[in-house]
């Protein structure tokens, strides 16, 4: 008969936590009884004899095992309740465990032929390889490890054959959460299925697992539990809460330290703890290797078994995607319901496999909504499962015992929840970034070999807002998920192995108490010229040179060229004198040789008159500082430069040897000619270099500025692009000052404005997500459009605010006492930033947000600070205007409609229209109306660039005494004041990310298909999507059409050509782009 043999399993509760030894597994034998007495049975197994007794008195005294049964033990039937006797049954001291592992492991291949034959375990690929370079990295390594494997790869037994193999004496693990912390415990506790599988033989002693979930008040209570334990598994809040006297004993105990799911650990927590550790014996394990903080991971890749590799090795089921595309979300839930439920019955029902479904909601009061969608399906025994759920540890396990097949939850079955049923997600709500997706998706795709599974399948909508970079990608027409997932995994993998291999280039960098990944520096720089070939390594540079540093830390990386001293000293408080009572002052050098240019560059915090001290021991045959006038080639191709900061030093006869100029004080202070007749000294300030916006602070003592930050490869990437205009002989630094003049007037500008935007700022803060509220109802700031009204030179400027349902006016007023934008509609305008509560935009508008006005004589006024351009005012070409043949048009009809049953066919839309969708676009989308982003929009996407053509389109007033609209050089009559203003507003789109262009094209034609109507002309918002994605990794190509069949070629007046001018070199100057003109030609 079978004897189910019980599990012997020591337990003790010590300082409020617990520690566990397993002496035994449970097992099922088959045996042949003897009765020996009427209260117990005997019986031989592996050469020893067994008892089972009714009785825990009476029992044969010969027994190797003695077990004691519920009642008297009958052939028929026999419960055991647990072990009497055992010789496992005494307590094992840490030590003697750790002995008992020596030669014990085996590197069993699961890929060995005779193993495949005998149906038998083993370590998987990834496994090794990941066992074999950790140990490896134990013997030399002075860096905590990082090593990447996927999810459903083997990452907790790989941990598991580490601390055998390796015998790690004293291990303390650290999990991310209390769910974590249970489940590998146990794992720890049984060590897996290496003792199964004969990884580790059987005379292998199970390790005295720590489970530390309480803290332990005295520190000589701490030392004891952990010395009472080969393995301790804790969480990181406990740990990094733990005081710093409590850190330094725990890690004098432990030998080694795993970090489980270190993506989850935040850096200061992280660092904190591994401070106290030896570096080289830290090895984190991860999925993915990018934290949920956004910080990167500490430490070095050793192992990077990528997600392509788990696929295409069998790891990973293969996934189908079921889309749902759906804007309105209560449509959308039933939708992906419905989907979900028929998967469910086809894998169960048809396809015979014992598959689960999981309805993933964001929130608590989601998963309630979405679980009304599934409690019909009741042969199914939906559940649902949340925070705010009672009994959750009752149905969590009931979960696990297959007793429910649709599970409704939240993020309850994250992390750590190993059931392989899971195949099928319905994705009510996406996870939006790529880190947790990866996570999420490889609970689905794991791969079992105790049970029969199939695909995992993912359903989802294709039309929800807001998904992060990357991740998108996921949710597009025919994604296909087994080739997209593997090569976004790998993408970010790589970005993260490429830094920690800059960083794993400096000598010694594990000694710093500072973690160079975080080091985040404001760009600047001092540069030196070599005046020979010969130079030292940067590392002749020592200690020695800071003597006044109590402080001192030095890396080199030799192949970057790149040096770091970190220095710190300590120097009295200002507001006494105490000897007790000090600062600590901390400074950054960063020195950076360049071999094209031969130049030395010296980032530093350090405020010291000369670093020649330094560049001396590098340049031992001479140098030239680069300073005086040289520095400022650093403005060179920077057009319309706006100055912030200007140092001078006057010319003879002047009051004043020196003056600075800053901020406010700045614009009305200074002038072009002041500046060209004054010494230079020091200038700061921001403009446009080939079309983008870049900001240079150049000082003659030779330090050059930005306003960029970044890592230590970032700033030296920035230090070269520096020096290669500081050597080019061809630069005159007398000439490279292509200064604005703003001044501060109180006046209104004598000149017509035709253009009005939004302030910069606006555009500059676009992740804080401004809303317009007028009437209770919300609008994104980007909807809502400000327009010139009735342009004159005179008079207050006139201009309204456009929404989807409202016009609001509102006039600026310029005067003596500075300016004031008043609002002449009696609706009231409320602007949220972000979180913020609403406030008045009158306030944004009258304080440092005023709208940007052009005017067309190439001038820009912000409230009452004007600013007029340098540039001469020249005549558009005329040989660049594109006649096109306009018969059949009425020039007083604009726009084409969006009803494609009855589109206006002799307007200039359609017309246009009927010629363009002839080329060969992809998308032809009219997004004629407020807020567009041009009448027409094309988008075409090929091998090397995406192609997107903006057409403003205007239509021509009739003149006085004018049966019919006919071409002139009327600027009013051909709207050319605001059809130019539009085309100034394109430069914006120069800026947005490709997400920007979807949700953009989504949301607008959403709108119309609520009306039954479309602004789609040619493709679909899946082709729209693809396109827009492809900006991602591809350039934009833009090009900006600005169509008036009023301004005729032939006869075109220089007031139009003018203008035409201004708004084309604008485009060139702050954006790169051409304008071209269609027109007629008569």
């Amino acid at each position: 008969m079978k004897i189910i043999l019980p599990e012997l399993r020591e337990k003790i509760k010590i300082y409020n936590n617990s520690i566990v030894n397993l002496k035994d597994i449970e097992k099922e034998i088959e045996v042949v009884l003897t009765k020996e007495n009427r209260s117990y049975v005997t019986f031989n197994h592996d050469n020893n004899k067994y008892c089972i007794t009714g009785n825990k008195d009476i029992y044969s005294d010969n027994s190797d095992f003695i077990l004691l049964s519920d009642g008297t033990p009958i052939n028929e039937k026999i419960v055991i309740k647990k072990w009497i006797k055992h010789p496992n049954m005494i307590e094992f001291e840490p030590n003697t465990i750790l002995n008992s592992w020596k030669d014990t492991f085996v590197y069993k291949s699961d890929d060995n032929s005779q193993i495949k034959k005998n149906n038998e375990g083993g370590l998987r690929k990834p496994q090794l390889g990941a066992i074999h370079n950790i140990l490896g990295h134990f013997t030399n390594s002075k860096e905590a490890g990082i090593v990447v494997l996927p999810t459903g790869t083997g990452k907790t037994e790989t941990m598991l054959s580490v601390l055998i193999a390796n015998r790690c004496e004293k291990l303390l693990v650290i999990v991310p959460s209390d769910s974590l912390r249970g489940q590998l415990s146990e794992k720890f506790i049984s060590l897996g299925v290496l003792k199964k599988f004969g990884i580790v033989s059987q005379s292998a002693l199970y390790p005295k697992v720590g489970i530390l979930d309480k803290g332990i008040k005295k520190i000589e209570d701490l030392k004891d539990f952990f010395e009472k334990s080969n393995v301790i598994v804790s969480t990181m809040n406990l740990i990094s809460n733990i005081p710093n006297d409590y850190m330094e004993v725990i890690a004098g105990v432990c030998s080694h330290l795993f970090v489980d799911e270190a993506h989850h650990a935040k850096a200061k927590q992280w660092d904190r703890v591994i401070g106290y550790f030896d570096k080289g014996k830290v090895i984190q394990f991860t999925a993915t290797p990018f934290r949920y903080d956004g910080e990167r991971l500490s430490g070095k890749f050793i192992y990077n078994f990528s997600m392509k590799d788990a696929q295409e090795q069998g790891y990973f089921q293969k996934i189908d995607f079921i889309p749902v595309r759906e804007y309105d979300r209560e449509i959308a839930d039933k939708e992906i319901a419905l989907k979900a439920i028929e998967k469910l019955k086809e894998d169960r029902d048809v396809n015979k496999l014992d598959h689960f479904l999981m309805a993933r909601c964001r929130t608590n009061l989601r998963a309630d909504e979405v679980f009304k969608l599934y409690e019909n399906y009741t042969e199914f025994n939906p559940v649902v499962i949340h925070s705010n759920v009672l009994n959750r540890k009752f149905i969590l396990e009931n979960i696990k015992r297959g007793k429910h097949k649709i599970i409704v939850c939240v993020d309850m079955l994250g992390e750590g929840f190993d059931l392989p049923e899971l195949k099928i997600a319905a994705l009510h709500d996406i996870r939006k970034s790529l880190p947790i997706t990866l996570q999420f998706i490889g609970r689905f795709t794991r791969v079992s070999n105790s049970i029969q599974l199939g695909n995992a399948s993912f359903i989802a909508n294709l039309r929800q807002e807001g998904i992060e970079e990357g991740i998108d990608l996921l949710y597009n027409k025919e994604s296909n998920w087994n080739t997209i997932l593997p090569d976004l995994s790998q993408i970010a993998t790589q970005d993260q192995i490429d830094f920690s291999e800059f960083l794993a280039g400096f000598n010694n960098i594990e000694e710093s108490d500072i973690p160079f990944q975080n080091i985040n520096p404001a760009f600047s720089t001092l540069v030196y010229k070599n005046s020979k070939d010969v130079f030292q390594k940067l590392n002749v540079i020592t200690k020695e040179d800071f003597p006044e540093y109590k402080h001192r830390f030095i890396s080199y990386n030799e192949d970057e060229r790149t040096l770091v001293i970190l220095l710190g000293k300590e120097f009295n408080v200002e507001w006494g004198s105490f000897s007790e009572f000090q600062n600590f002052d901390w400074h950054l050098m960063v020195i950076h040789y360049e071999v094209k240019n031969n130049l030395l560059f010296i980032h530093s915090s350090v405020k010291k008159e000369s670093f020649n001290f330094l560049v001396d021991k590098v340049f031992v045959e001479g140098y030239t500082k680069i300073s005086e006038i040289d520095v400022f080639k650093v403005f060179y191709n920077v057009k319309r430069l706006l100055l912030f900061n200007v140092g001078m030093r006057m010319t003879p006869g002047k009051d004043k040897s020196f003056q600075s100029f800053f901020g406010s004080n700045l614009q009305s202070a200074i002038t072009k000619a002041e500046l060209n007749a004054g010494f230079k000294n020091n200038i700061f300030g921001v403009g446009f270099e080939n079309g983008d916006k870049v900001s240079f602070g150049a000082s003659t003592k030779g330090k050059i500025w930005s306003y960029l930050r970044g890592n230590l490869k970032e700033l030296t990437n920035w230090c070269g692009s520096v020096g290669d205009k500081l050597i080019d002989p061809n630069i005159d630094p007398n000439e490279v000052l292509d200064t604005l003049e703003p001044k501060i007037i109180e006046t209104r500008p004598d000149s017509i404005p035709y253009f009005i935007d939004w302030n910069p700022l606006f555009y500059k803060e676009v992740d804080k997500k401004y809303m317009l509220k007028i009437s209770d109802v919300l609008f994104n700031l980007w909807d809502c459009e400000l327009q010139i009204k009735n342009p004159s030179e005179t008079g207050d400027i006139l201009f309204d605010l456009l929404t989807a349902k409202d016009i609001i006016s509102f006039k600026l007023i310029i005067n003596k006492n500075g300016f004031k934008i008043e609002k002449i509609s009696t609706l009231d305008v409320l602007i949220i930033k972000g979180l913020q509560e609403p406030k008045a935009l009158l306030g944004y508008l009258n304080g440092d947000y005023p709208p940007q006005i052009g005017f067309i004589e190439n001038s820009i006024l912000y409230g009452n600070r004007y600013i007029k351009y340098n540039e001469e005012v020249l005549d558009f070409p005329k040989n660049e205007i594109i006649p096109f043949d306009w018969q059949g048009v009425d020039l007083t009809k604009e726009s084409m409609g969006f009803d494609e049953n009855n589109f206006v066919k002799n307007s200039i839309q359609y017309k246009l229209y009927e010629s363009l969708k002839k080329e060969n676009w992809d998308v032809i989308f009219n997004d004629d109306d407020r807020n567009e982003m041009a009448d027409l929009v094309l988008l075409r996407d090929e091998a090397d660039k995406v192609y997107l053509s903006l057409y403003h389109i205007k239509f021509v007033t009739k003149g006085k005494n004018q049966s019919i609209a006919v071409p002139n050089n009327n600027l009013e009559n051909l709207n050319l004041y605001q059809i130019c203003g539009q085309v100034q507003k394109s430069i914006n789109w120069k800026y947005k990310d490709y997400k920007f262009f979807k949700e953009h094209f989504n949301r607008r034609e959403n709108l119309k298909k609520r009306a039954n109507k479309t602004r789609i002309l040619k493709g679909d918002l899946d082709i729209i999507d693809e396109v827009c994605n492809s900006m991602r990794k591809k350039p934009l190509e833009i090009q900006i059409f600005l169509v008036q069949p009023g301004i005729n070629k032939n006869d075109v007046s220089e007031s139009v050509l003018k203008l035409l001018y201004v708004t084309a070199n604008h485009l060139d100057i702050t954006a790169g782009l051409k304008l071209k003109v269609i027109g007629s030609e008569i």
